[in-house]
């Protein structure tokens, strides 16, 4: 398996209520953005893709010791199945997404981040989108 970083733009990000579940694990995070997608939802954000709009997160660099285990956690808690993706509430995807560098400059590079699966059509309503694509934005207020 390709060893990514992974892009979060919702509970798994900083002070959200699941970023305990990686933050021991995480060597680094920037912020992020990932071009084309929209996030939708009302408990939980979700996201899907949507021509000319951003959404807005962390990139997180996952230590190398604890890699495979912080991506198998993020799989159950994201519900997704690598064997089932058509069963799956999210599906794990690889996307270029653009990050906020040390050198203060944004730079563009792959990274695993969880689109809106199949499982998840129905359930949650396209109708609530978070406007800004900033799901932390939109809690704070």
């Amino acid at each position: 398996m390709e060893r990514l970083p992974v892009f979060v733009y919702g509970t798994l990000r900083s002070g959200q209520r699941n970023h305990g579940l990686i933050a021991d694990r995480v060597a680094e995070s920037y912020p992020a953005m990932a071009d084309d997608l929209a996030l939708f939802g009302d408990r939980i954000p979700f996201a899907v893709e949507r021509a000319g709009q951003r959404i807005v997160g962390e990139l997180m660099i996952l230590a190398d010791r604890h890699y495979e285990e912080a991506l198998a956690d993020l799989d159950r808690l994201e519900k997704y199945h690598p064997d089932r993706p058509e069963d799956s509430l999210y599906v794990r995807t690889k996307r270029s997404v653009s990050y906020l560098a040390a050198n203060e400059s944004w730079a563009d590079v792959p990274a695993w981040l969880y689109l809106s699966g199949p499982a998840a059509r129905g359930r949650y309503d396209e109708n609530v989108p978070i406007l800004g694509g900033d799901w932390v934005a939109v809690q704070a207020n």
